[in-house]
């Protein structure tokens, strides 16, 4: 069972778990069908998975939430390629903590450099006069 916080009543990531890690799509896939046998929500279809998912590419998992469940989990942001090459696209994405700990962890060397990249496709905005936010030109 996850770490509940005592304040927010929220389960908690563990410190040697709140690293972002880099996964295939065959890891996503893998990952997909037990968090789906678990019963969690934050799942997708494996066709999905497959048509959607960049083969090329690395995806990005970032736990930000435990799930409070047997055995334990977390709901974590998935950053992964389209396979069409129109850029990446966030999703929440259940992971058991053994497929959690199973994917390579991001060396700290490499972490600003992927921020970077992940927020680069981004459309940027700045504040427009009327004090409301524009997409830049």
């Amino acid at each position: 069972m996850a770490r509940v916080d005592g304040l927010s009543g929220r389960a908690v990531v563990p410190a040697d778990l709140e690293k972002a890690r880099i996964a295939t799509v065959d890891q996503i896939a893998k990952i997909n069908r037990n968090s789906t046998r678990f019963g969690w929500s934050a799942v997708l279809a494996d066709d999905e998975i497959r048509s959607r998912f960049s083969d090329q590419d690395r995806h990005c998992l970032f736990p930000m939430l435990g799930i409070s469940s047997e055995p334990p989990g977390y709901r974590c942001y998935l950053w992964f390629a389209e396979a069409s090459g129109a850029g990446r696209s966030l999703i929440h994405f259940d992971v058991s903590e053994a497929d959690l700990r199973a994917i390579p962890i991001v060396p700290d060397r490499f972490t600003h450099e992927i921020i970077g990249m992940l927020l680069s496709q981004l459309p940027s905005t700045v504040l427009g006069g009327d004090g409301g936010w524009s997409p830049i030109r």
